[in-house]
């Protein structure tokens, strides 16, 4: 306990005399209370005083007690600088005039308990946030202590009311110390609260430059730590600076000030100049620590650097025992050491020493720290080290995206003669995770190695290694921040060892960072070099998961007994994972290289297994096995490319071959994916492209290519933001063209075959050329096997039927049942057009299958196509009459009928005329008005080169239809001309002679009359011409048959044209 004045005999009697002759005892103050009000508390033991003096509180003890609060056995002596409290010695507050032993403590030279008023201690105060002298807890919830350190009183900075960065600063003299060897600051501190700020101690020298410093951040504790200042000869002038944080929860206490000669005395198993280091010994096996050095002092039966050792085990000179093991020291061993349960060590670093003892150099925005325990940012770093107590680790708080911290590490005093491997530890836990990059660099400074890592990796420790050639002269360490404060990385236990890097199981290559593909349950472990798995007894494969007897060819390997293709070129056609002649195979589930691929562009294609970072977009897993390639999306621009080239020079095609992927296109903002086959020359030959957001499941894709193809370019192209990863797996080729799907074919299968589907089974994907049905032949299986005797050169077979072939004949054929055809267009054949020699005009037109209003099929296949004027066609609209199309170059050496079948809505309003000229002289002007599909015949006389036109006359929004066009050597015959005339006229009179039945029971005669008049006003419509009213008036008393129509035609076979036209 801790009191303040001095003890004087001789004042103390007096007192006690003036106490009892005047006032003590009649004193209107209680007792042990004194003050103007009486409102002050003595400090004196009440069961061994008898009061305090009213004014002054000074204690009047009884009789065999001193002390300044009556708690000292009387003769208990305290020198000049102290005070006797509980029988010890307790410093009195200020500088003392010489050193003293006082409050457990020996050459004590200055003092400051705060009981007393703080400008006793020699302190001058000062700063926009003062120090205040204090009892009990701090205004302010959640921050300060709740009581001194010792005694009732300590100094705090109330940040109440004040602002970040506000300062509280006490400055204690020490030029009255006369200091003539090392010293020590002794303090407690009490830094509690979440919005705490800082607090330095720097020791001065007489020009005012710091000679030492220590320094806290951030809440510590809820309760009173210990610090110390090592005090150099030279002090002048100790500072100490309270400044606020960000709130009002960052008070500040100090308390129990010492300075006293010699080396601090560290609080046990600490030690360094400001008692700032733990003692790394294990204290239940040791004494004490070192205060200089830490150096474990072990109990009797203990050795080793930690104590932790029994006396018999033996660690050479690199290297310190713990739980009878070796382990190594830190920094550059002397020689190779076999320690850590690593051989040939060359040298280690775990951080539990200085950082400088690793020879490292820290530098950078934002240095590494060595930390122990959680760093102080929430949901990042980790809670522990890797092994033991220390680690290193980039405080993110506070600093800016992309700021660096680098440690690089010399290996000129290693002295390589062999290749090495770096091996580490690091921790990467964070939502706002930057980058780790581990560089090798030569003597000229150029990178040899390199391993990095970026984002998020996992919640713990993970172990990483990096290939040291000879030539390595710097490891370069490279921590970048992330976006946000949650991106500290840690890192812990280096060691540098002679030979290839001893990776965990089932890992293997130079880095250690590829996954042996092994069954684990059925291998014994993988080769470090290659990755080649080593098999238990009974299982051979690549994964050790065949029987020994199954066996695969020297471009396939062995999985759950099957053959699957290796990766790679293959030097001849393997059948393998259920393909024919495969030449080359890719799945990405080895090194990336065995592929033989080149990758380019700014958004590379990776090697990913699972889900790809960025949500919404990329697959979830690989099409087959663990392994995928993808473009990552983020952080680049819109339209930046990822490439991957693959070139044919060695596959030595003499046939077409097939190059089959699979990919996966999933993302609202997709982009492109293409891939282009490319000849020796550069020049494209075939080209897939496939845009925008496809499914969330993997898709086929395939692209066939000539034996003189050179390059396969894959190309993906970025959408307009991150939701567009395009994803690859599972790369072939195979001898031959790809297989399309049912009816297609074409190198990129793009193409219908025209085969019929009734009597074919498929078309060659290569040609399309149709493969019938037995019975059935002809180029679309569309004619029976035994009477296809049909002229190819102008007609050909159809089920029993020759049908004609579009174009012109200058000599009169028989096709379609008809005889001596010299021109023929029914539409039917893709290039109808041109063997028609059509030409459209500005009408808009399209080709139409299977309508509604289907017309006859008696020349024709089963799927009709006509022409059809589109109803969104402007220029329809735009006047009465419009041009539809024309046939050009009509010569005809004898009389001709010229036929045309046509379709009309609206009878009204529309009509159809035919002008035949020549050199634009008109011969020939007809018009015609039918009702849906009718037929216009026109009667050619012989002329050359004719120009036949067809003109419309649409209404409204509705469409004209047009269909065979036919010129025989044969006059039209008015009769068939018109039958169709005469059929709608006798449909007419047949209505309208029931209406007028109807009419004449119900006696409305009026209705009849009104009936009358419009059939008449009708009727009058559809005459064109005086001769077509003859015509028609002849037609209605002599009706027609099939056979008249057969004669008129001289049809060469009389059944079956009869048989199609009651068909029709």
């Amino acid at each position: 306990m801790k009191m303040n004045g001095q003890v004087r005999i001789c004042a103390f009697q007096l007192a006690f005399t003036l106490c009892i002759l005047k006032e003590c005892f009649t004193s209107d103050c209680p007792l042990f209370k004194f003050g103007t009000n009486c409102n002050n508390a003595c400090v004196c033991d009440q069961s061994k005083s008898l009061s305090c003096d009213k004014h002054t509180g000074e204690c009047l003890c009884k009789n065999g007690w001193t002390g300044v609060r009556c708690t000292c056995i009387a003769g208990t002596e305290c020198d000049k600088n102290s005070f006797c409290d509980a029988n010890s010695c307790f410093c009195n507050d200020g500088v003392l005039n010489k050193p003293s032993n006082c409050s457990d403590e020996v050459f004590v030279l200055y003092s400051c308990s705060f009981e007393t008023e703080i400008e006793t201690c020699s302190i001058y105060n000062h700063g926009e946030m003062k120090w205040r002298k204090h009892s009990n807890g701090t205004p302010s919830d959640d921050t300060g202590p709740y009581s001194a350190k010792d005694g009732s009183f300590y100094v705090y900075t109330e940040a109440s009311g004040g602002s970040t960065g506000d300062e509280g600063v006490m400055e204690i003299s020490l030029a009255n110390l006369n200091l003539t060897t090392t010293a020590c600051f002794q303090f407690y501190f009490h830094m509690r609260g979440s919005e705490m700020g800082d607090l330095d101690v720097i020791v001065e020298d007489k020009s005012g430059s710091d000679i030492a410093r220590w320094t806290m951040s951030g809440p510590v504790d809820s309760g009173w730590n210990q610090g110390f200042v090592s005090l150099l000869v030279q002090a002048e002038m100790i500072n100490l600076t309270g400044r606020r944080g960000s709130g009002f929860r960052s008070d500040i206490a100090l308390d129990d000030f010492k300075i006293y000669q010699g080396h601090c005395n560290c609080p046990p198993f600490t030690f360094g100049t400001n008692c700032n280091k733990t003692c790394v010994c294990d204290q239940s096996k040791s004494l004490l620590c070192d205060k200089d050095t830490g150096e474990c002092l072990c109990k009797n039966g203990w050795t080793g650097v930690k104590c932790s050792c029994r006396e018999k085990t033996k660690c050479d000179e690199n290297s310190f025992c713990e739980g009878s093991n070796c382990f190594c020291n830190d920094g550059v061993l002397n020689k190779p050491t076999n320690c850590s349960d690593e051989v040939l060590v060359l040298y280690s670093c775990s951080f539990e020493t200085d950082i400088e003892t690793c020879s490292i150099y820290n530098h950078g925005e934002m240095k590494w720290r060595k930390h122990s325990d959680g760093t102080p940012s929430d949901d990042t770093g980790p809670y522990s080290a890797k092994e033991g107590t220390f680690y290193a680790y980039t405080e993110a708080t506070g600093l800016s995206t992309g700021d660096e911290g680098v440690m690089e590490i010399s290996l000129a005093n290693l002295n390589l003669t062999t290749n090495a491997c770096f091996q580490f530890y690091f921790h990467m836990r964070g939502s706002d995770m930057g980058d780790l990059d581990v560089i090798v660099e030569d003597r000229s400074g150029s990178e040899i190695a390199r391993w990095s890592k970026s984002g998020h990796v996992d919640t713990g420790w993970n172990q990483g290694f990096v290939f040291l050639p000879v030539n390595a002269e710097m490891i370069n360490i490279t921590g970048r921040r992330g976006s946000d404060y949650e991106s500290d990385i840690a890192l812990d236990d280096f060691k540098i060892y002679k030979e290839h890097c001893n990776c965990p199981p089932f890992t293997f290559g130079a880095q250690c960072d590829k996954s042996c593909a092994c069954d684990q349950s059925k291998s014994i472990s993988c080769d470090t070099d290659t990755g080649e798995c080593l098999c238990k007894n009974g299982w051979t494969g690549i994964k050790c998961t065949c029987g020994e007897k199954t066996e695969c060819d020297e471009h396939s390997f062995c999985d759950a007994n099957n053959c699957f293709c290796n990766d790679g070129v293959f030097i001849k056609p393997t059948n393998c994972s259920d393909e024919d002649f495969v030449l080359y195979s890719c799945s990405f589930e080895t090194y990336i290289k065995a592929c033989s691929i080149d990758f380019q562009g700014e958004m590379k294609w990776r090697k990913h297994s699972r889900g790809t970072p960025s949500d919404d977009t990329g697959p979830y897993s690989a099409k087959d096995g663990k392994f995928y390639v993808y473009t990552e999306a983020s952080g680049v621009s819109a339209g930046d490319e990822g490439v991957m080239e693959i070139s044919l020079a060695n596959f030595n095609l003499t046939t077409y071959a097939c190059f089959q992927f699979y990919f996966h296109m999933r993302g609202r903002e997709m982009g492109n994916l293409d891939v282009i086959i490319h000849d020796k020359s550069g020049s494209e030959i075939s080209r897939w492209s496939q845009s925008g957001h496809v499914d969330s499941e993997w898709k086929r894709g395939f692209v066939s290519f000539p034996a003189n193809a050179e390059m396969i370019k894959v190309t993906g192209r970025r959408g307009s933001d991150f939701t567009s990863d395009i994803a690859l797996d599972d790369l072939k080729i195979f001898q031959g063209h790809c297989s399309c799907e049912s009816w297609t074919f074409g190198l990129v299968c793009e193409k219908v075959c025209d085969c019929r589907r009734g009597s074919s089974s498929s078309c060659d994907s290569k040609s399309g050329t149709c493969m019938c049905k037995q019975g059935w032949s002809g180029k679309t299986c569309n004619c029976r096997i035994s009477l296809d005797n049909c002229h190819s050169a102008y007609s050909y077979c159809h089920g029993y039927r020759c049908l004609c072939k579009d174009g012109h004949y200058s000599n009169g054929v028989n096709c379609s049942g008809l005889i001596d055809v010299t021109y023929f267009c029914g539409f039917d054949m893709f290039d109808s057009l041109k063997r028609c020699n059509v030409e459209l005009q500005q009408v808009q037109w399209e080709i139409i299958e299977n309508l509604e209003q289907n017309m006859d099929n008696v020349f024709h296949l089963e799927n009709n196509r006509f022409l059809k004027t589109m109803k969104s066609g402007e220029s329809l609209l735009s006047s009465n009459s419009s041009l539809l199309f024309s046939v050009q170059n009509v010569s005809v050496e004898l009389e001709s009928c010229l036929q045309v079948k046509y379709f009309i809505h609206d009878q009204e309003n529309q009509r159809l005329r035919i002008k035949v000229e020549k050199e634009n002289n008109q011969l020939i002007d007809r018009l015609f008005q039918g009702k849906d599909w009718s037929t216009a015949r026109i009667t050619l006389n012989a002329m050359s080169n004719m120009k036949i036109h067809f003109i419309g006359n649409p209404f409204s929004n509705t469409s004209i239809m047009i269909d065979d066009i036919i010129i025989t050597t044969k006059s039209c015959d008015t009769k068939y001309e018109d039958q169709e005339k005469q059929n709608r006229t006798y449909g007419e009179n047949t209505i309208f002679v029931i209406i007028f039945i109807y009419s004449f029971v119900l006696g409305l005669t009026w209705l009849i009359m009104a009936v009358y008049v419009i059939y008449k006003s009708r009727r009058r419509k559809n005459i064109i011409d005086a001769q077509d009213i003859q015509l028609e008036a002849q037609d209605m008393m002599q009706p027609t048959n099939a056979e008249e129509i057969y004669t008129s035609l001289d049809c060469p076979d009389q059944e079956t044209y009869y048989e199609d036209m009651k068909t029709s």
